[in-house]
């Protein structure tokens, strides 16, 4: 668990490794994709989670998730990129 500037909010990791494990990130069109795997070479990966509502109900009422604005992922795959991503926040 990383805690934020803002002490109210968290993100849990293993969230969205069991979003990528369980497949449900995943539109049709990313298993052509070339950089759709845990081995690509990219720094950050950001993405969004259109019908997130849909696929995880539970979460959006534990978290009290707002869909309306959006769900999105921010993925730093490498320290110094989380370095440096932290002291953006």
């Amino acid at each position: 668990m990383c805690e934020w500037k803002e002490k109210s909010k968290y993100v849990r990791y293993a969230v969205v490794y069991r979003f990528i494990f369980f497949e449900l990130v995943y539109r049709e069109c990313c298993y052509g994709c070339k950089f759709a795997n845990l081995d690509c070479q990219v720094d950050i990966t950001l993405g969004d989670f259109w019908g997130f509502e849909n696929v995880i109900p539970s979460t959006v009422a534990k978290w009290n998730i707002k869909v309306q604005d959006g769900v999105s992922l921010v993925m730093v795959n490498y320290e110094k990129d989380r370095v440096l991503w932290e002291e953006t926040l």
